[in-house]
């Protein structure tokens, strides 16, 4: 409608490696962010990935591979939902 004003919230993400080859998933859930990369055999996992959005940081889920994430070098999905 004209005139009318929504507001969104930020949910969930999913990024692709900076190498190109895998994808690793973000979410929200009950309002504590998780990281989920299937790579690492490991459950969701805290991690404040919203903090890294907007910085070069680079990071990865388990110390035995390689792959390597970053919003600033990756593509990525983000997800929103309206409130």
């Amino acid at each position: 409608y004209k005139g009318e004003i929504h507001k969104y919230k930020l949910d969930s993400a999913v990024l692709r490696d900076t190498k190109k080859q895998h994808f690793s998933a973000y979410i929200t859930c009950n309002e504590q962010l998780f990281g989920f990369d299937g790579e690492s055999f490991a459950r969701m996992t805290p991690f404040d990935w919203q903090k890294k959005m907007n910085k070069d940081t680079k990071w990865r889920f388990a110390n035995q591979y390689k792959t390597y994430f970053n919003f600033q070098k990756g593509y990525y999905m983000l997800f929103y939902y309206r409130v």
